[in-house]
């Protein structure tokens, strides 16, 4: 017959396998389930991210090629107002030049 005392040790090294089994099962269905979810998660946000950041880089992109074009329009145009401005002043230099020549003879 079993006293209360055997009992009581019966239950304890029931209880200490079982957790230990338990513990030990559920850890490695748990690992199991959560790399597998994990990793999906993970992949869909490294998805949606690498989205995002393609979308931002591209609108990125767009906005410096309109910009570079119109930099470009304006350089091309003060080259041709630079150039237009230098024969304006050469002409008023000639104006000059002969004015006072004008001048002088008038005066003299």
């Amino acid at each position: 017959m079993l006293t209360k005392i055997d009992i009581k040790i019966i239950e304890e090294i029931f209880d200490r396998k079982f957790d230990q089994k338990f513990d030990e099962k559920f850890d490695e269905k748990f690992d199991k389930a959560f790399d597998r979810k994990f990793d999906q998660k993970f992949d869909e946000v490294t998805d949606t991210f690498e989205g995002i950041v393609a979308k931002f880089k591209d609108e990125v992109i767009t906005a410096i090629d309109k910009n570079t074009g119109e930099l470009k329009a304006m350089r091309e145009e003060l080259t041709a107002i630079s150039g237009k401005t230098s024969e304006h002043s050469d002409t008023l230099e000639n104006h000059e030049g002969r004015i006072k020549k004008m001048e002088r003879t008038t005066i003299c």
